[in-house]
């Protein structure tokens, strides 16, 4: 191997070190929960300072963030399935079309 290509392969070494530890700090400083959610420094920024994500400033200058807070905010806004979509319609028109046929009795036996 040439020289190039080893030190290639340290440094994506040392990134999947890096990445490991950050699964496993609860608490992040900003350049770590940029690297988490996989943002640039700008817009997760950005992200703070218009409040759509969660973060501390506990001496009021350097930003902190959880990492339960990140994940969380990561999996916000699911996306459904297809088969969860038609599942949750078939229940849903099963139901309804038992409350009105139900109705349309209560009717025709007032009348």
């Amino acid at each position: 191997m040439s020289e190039k290509a080893i030190l290639n392969e340290l440094s994506e070494l040392k990134k999947l070190v890096l990445s490991q530890g950050l699964h496993q700090k609860s608490i992040l400083n900003f350049k770590e929960a940029a690297q988490f959610v996989d943002l640039s420094h700008s817009y997760l920024y950005k992200l703070t300072c218009k409040g759509e994500i969660p973060f501390y400033k506990p001496q009021g200058k350097k930003i902190w963030m959880r990492r339960e807070d990140l994940e969380k905010w990561l999996l916000r806004n699911r996306v459904k399935a297809a088969e969860e979509v038609e599942t949750e319609a078939s229940t849903y028109v099963a139901i309804n079309s038992k409350k009105i046929n139900n109705s349309k009795r209560k009717q025709s036996e007032k009348a």
